[in-house]
């Protein structure tokens, strides 16, 4: 990680957070945000100021601007969703949330903006609240224990995450590759190891779902 930029992730033994991280950034720059299959909370404090940003799943990469500041957030697993949000109403780049201080308005309802030590308990209370849901049908369809129907697991899954099938699947796909090409592996192992036809195929996936080459990855961590 470089000088301008600290990053900590956490992957908690959690039934609804996926992954929790912080960040300190000490000079604006850009962020290439992988394509993913979770709802996510981005909480910044900035110039003095806390705000919100709701993300939905996305199935391409993003490029979102940062400032200087501190951020953390939380990615809720692929089978929690957000029952009372219409994902159609949210752009890729995500929606702002009202804040007060120390609070933000979510549906209609008041919340107290976490630390990042508190992002569980965060997950926790918007359960409670009824501001997410569990579908464990979709949770045991992307373990291949779910006895549905193609049609039905499409549906709900286009329901609970707004991508389909086939998507999650390239999503994830492209991340095993991303994370091989992180390792050092060559392109052509990395292709190989993660199921890719050839390197174009590799190729085309991360252009489409990182937003960088398998050469530009592989330099950016062997530099």
């Amino acid at each position: 990680m470089s000088d301008a930029l600290t990053l900590e992730e956490n992957i908690p033994d959690s039934p609804l957070v996926f992954m929790s991280w912080r960040a300190t950034a000490r000079k604006p720059g850009i962020h290439k945000a992988l394509a993913m299959e979770y709802w996510t909370f981005l909480f910044k404090m900035t110039g003095g100021k806390k705000s919100v940003t709701l993300h939905r799943p996305h199935a391409k990469a993003l490029f979102l601007d940062y400032k200087e500041g501190i951020y953390w957030g939380i990615l809720l697993k692929a089978h929690v969703f957000m029952p009372q949000i219409l994902k159609n109403d949210i752009p890729p780049t995500g929606i702002v949330m009202p804040v007060e201080g120390d609070y933000f308005f979510l549906a209609g309802q008041r919340l107290r903006i976490p630390d990042y030590e508190q992002t569980e308990q965060f997950a926790e209370e918007l359960l409670k609240k009824g501001l997410i849901s569990v579908d464990e049908l979709v949770a045991k369809a992307l373990d291949g224990q779910a006895h549905m129907s193609p049609r039905t697991i499409q549906r709900r899954m286009l329901y609970v995450a707004g991508i389909t099938r086939r998507e999650l699947g390239m999503i994830r796909k492209a991340r095993h590759a991303y994370a091989l090409l992180q390792e050092g592996m060559s392109i052509a192992d990395a292709a190989a190891h993660a199921g890719y036809v050839d390197q174009a195929h590799l190729t085309k996936s991360l252009k489409l779902l990182a937003g960088q080459t398998p050469a530009q990855i592989l330099a950016a961590y062997t530099d």
